[in-house]
């Protein structure tokens, strides 16, 4: 992985994003299953080159990891009006689950892994995964299309969580 800083890591997302190169991200929390850093972490993986940077930060970068997902999916993702079909079972159980930690004062996330991701244990797959910090286990759910609905489901809820 390539350290970068935020204006990089950015900058990075953009420019992929204008060359039609095929990129996510993820953002790492503190208690992230998948961090072994002792900060939080926004990463950015390059499909074409297979290229990791990562922006490490003391502080949740929250505003950064939203202006990464609506340059990734667009507003439509964050936007209440729009729909985008059923809500898979799963997804719903996660979002039942988010919402009763939030009740209990937990911070949780989440991470959409796509086919070709890093972190991803279904290779070309769609991976919804929600971390769950009080029972430290993880909920999956795992499609073979892009998971869209789902995806407008759990992205508002994370972004809008008022538990810190």
């Amino acid at each position: 992985m390539h350290t970068v800083t935020k204006e990089e890591i950015l900058r990075n997302a953009q420019t992929l994003n204008k060359d039609k190169i095929e990129w996510h991200f993820h953002l790492l929390t503190l208690d992230c299953l998948l961090n072994t850093s002792e900060k939080f972490v926004l990463v950015v993986e390059n499909k074409q080159t297979g290229e990791v940077y990562g922006y490490l930060s003391e502080d949740k970068p929250m505003d950064t990891s939203e202006q990464l997902l609506r340059l990734l999916h667009g507003n439509k993702i964050m936007d209440e009006k729009e729909e985008l079909g059923e809500i898979s079972e799963k997804v719903k159980e996660m979002m039942q689950r988010a919402t009763e930690l939030n009740e209990k004062g937990f911070f949780w996330h989440h991470h959409v892994l796509f086919p070709y991701c890093t972190y991803n244990q279904h290779p070309g797959l769609w991976t919804i995964v929600l971390e769950d910090p009080e029972k430290k286990e993880m909920m999956e759910s795992v499609s073979d299309s892009e998971p869209k609905a789902d995806m407008k489901e759990i992205e508002p809820a994370f972004y809008h969580q008022t538990v810190h």
